[in-house]
């Protein structure tokens, strides 16, 4: 549903990590001369930098790339995020309050600024159409992303879950707080995601606005950095996923297969105990696995077994016992649903 944002996200933290292994690697190289160097390693040495110089650099471009790319990350997110809601959502009426209020006043805000540079590629008409739409009922709304997207700070964790919220995704803070990609990184203390976050934002803030950096952080610190944003990530993929599911619960477009009864973690198998009839499911079908607390896994299953025989599709029937796997850890006591 969102997995194509969170891939981008994951590629691009990924090169960060990347580039500075390479850029501790090359140092170790250059920095340890020995009498058989050949002149491609002499060149690099008289070229490069001070080792500690070389350091600041590394420290000041992975914590600038690393924000930018988090801010991006939660902007596609909503923008995503807002461009199902009408289908959740049929009626503009419909919406919650905060999302008219906040949609709303955010076309009012980037009418008045239409001609700064930030707007440049939106004209009048993708600006007030989805609204004029929405309200007269004379066409399909759309929510214009740009309206959500208006804010002057950086994304705190306050800040983070304001724009989540007025964009109708609710409880960003206790999602995080029990989130197991949260829970993973901080080995169970996922209170200090704040700390985490406030960290990163201000060594970036440092980064852009001061000269002379004091505090650098070396290539451990770094990647530890890069692995807290996957974290963060996956845990708001997960969230604004959930919200999806619920809504779609609630107007039929989600129905619940089943729970999870078994969990093998090493053959990564799992017993899908069935409550319905008449729910196909076979390989390559997309399943959501969640808790309703802070769990929402989207999977594929990639195998099913009736009575140990194995199968390429099945129709449900009550109380059937499904065996499936999906390439993935899960774990025992999910609800499965499908999107109909």
């Amino acid at each position: 549903m969102f997995q194509a944002i969170l891939e981008t996200a994951q590629k691009n933290i990924d090169t960060i990590r990347c580039i500075l292994k390479t850029n501790q690697q090359l140092r170790e190289i250059i920095y340890s001369q020995t009498e058989d160097d050949d002149i491609l390693i002499k060149n690099l040495r008289e070229s490069a930098p001070h080792d500690s110089e070389w350091q600041v650099f590394d420290h000041c471009a992975s914590v600038m790339r690393l924000y930018a790319i988090y801010e991006q990350f939660v902007e596609d997110l909503i923008r995503g995020w807002l461009e199902i809601i009408p289908k959740l959502y049929p009626k503009y009426a419909e919406l919650p309050n905060e999302i008219r209020i906040r949609h709303q006043w955010g076309v009012g805000k980037i009418l008045i600024d239409l001609k700064k540079h930030r707007y440049k590629n939106l004209s009048l008409d993708a600006v007030i159409s989805g609204l004029f739409n929405g309200v007269t009922e004379q066409g399909v709304y759309e929510l214009l992303p740009d309206a959500f997207l208006i804010h002057e700070q950086n994304l705190r964790e306050n800040i983070l879950e304001k724009l989540l919220k007025e964009s109708g995704v609710d409880d960003t803070r206790e999602w995080l707080k029990t989130s197991r990609h949260i829970k993973r990184f901080f080995k169970e203390n996922p209170t200090r995601a704040e700390a985490e976050l406030n960290k990163l934002i201000d060594f970036r803030n440092d980064a852009a606005h001061r000269g002379t950096i004091d505090n650098v952080l070396g290539l451990e610190a770094l990647l530890e950095l890069c692995d807290f944003m996957e974290a963060l990530s996956e845990s708001l993929t997960e969230l604004v996923t959930c919200q999806v599911i619920q809504r779609k619960k609630i107007i039929k477009q989600a129905t619940k297969i089943g729970q999870i009864t078994e969990w093998f973690p090493k053959p990564k198998a799992a017993v899908l105990k069935s409550e319905i009839d008449q729910i196909k499911l076979s390989i390559e079908t997309e399943v959501f696995l969640t808790d309703d607390k802070a769990y929402c896994q989207t999977v594929k299953i990639k195998s099913i077994h009736i009575k140990n025989t194995p199968c390429d599709e099945i129709q449900t029937t009550k109380e059937m016992e499904i065996g499936l796997t999906f390439g993935v850890d899960v774990r025992k006591n999910l609800n499965v649903y499908i999107v109909v």
